[in-house]
């Protein structure tokens, strides 16, 4: 395989950015020697396009995470297991958007997390997703997003409300 070049198989371009915010606080529903299982409802939100390529601008209607911490393994490091109902700013469509990924909290996710900090950056920490969507019949100017493969790289937030965000910059697999 050494003659193999993978310079110009694939390409990641910034698409959409995804903007969530949670205003209560996250319940645990369920701790035990294997598992630790918190329920965040995300109550509000919009995504935007970062390439005319790209159409995504959304409202967020309502969602939920639930972060799941194992036993094990690092209590930093987090199962991301979001669902998220969106509506299309371009056409009313609604748009369910799903996604698991990883979040690997540090010092800086961490005083975010606890109301010290306003913000990291989106290198500071370990957070990402891999959304996937089902759109409805109105969803024309959003049907570029069936067929693709998405990566999401996050970054926690306080808002100047003091709610707990978390914004990813999404990129299209090319």
């Amino acid at each position: 395989m050494a003659d193999l070049d993978t310079t110009n198989i694939a390409q990641f371009k910034p698409a959409f950015l995804l903007h969530f915010e949670v205003t209560e606080e996250p319940v645990f529903i369920n701790s035990n020697e294997s598992t630790t299982l918190i329920h965040a409802k995300i109550a509000k939100g919009y995504s935007k396009s970062l390439d005319e390529k790209y159409s995504f601008e959304t409202e967020a209607l309502f969602g939920w995470d639930n972060v799941r911490i194992r036993a094990g393994r690092d209590s930093n490091i987090q199962d991301l297991d979001a669902q998220v109902f969106l509506k299309s700013k371009k056409n009313g469509g609604i748009i369910h958007l799903e996604y698991t990924g990883v979040s690997v909290n540090n010092e800086k996710s961490e005083a975010i997390l606890k109301g010290g900090s306003e913000s990291n950056s989106f290198t500071d920490a370990y957070i990402t997703n891999h959304p996937k969507f089902t759109l409805d019949s109105k969803n024309t100017d959003e049907q570029w997003v069936q067929g693709r493969n998405f990566l999401g790289k996050g970054r926690h937030l306080r808002t100047e409300d003091g709610n707990f965000g978390i914004e990813y910059v999404v990129y299209v697999l090319e």
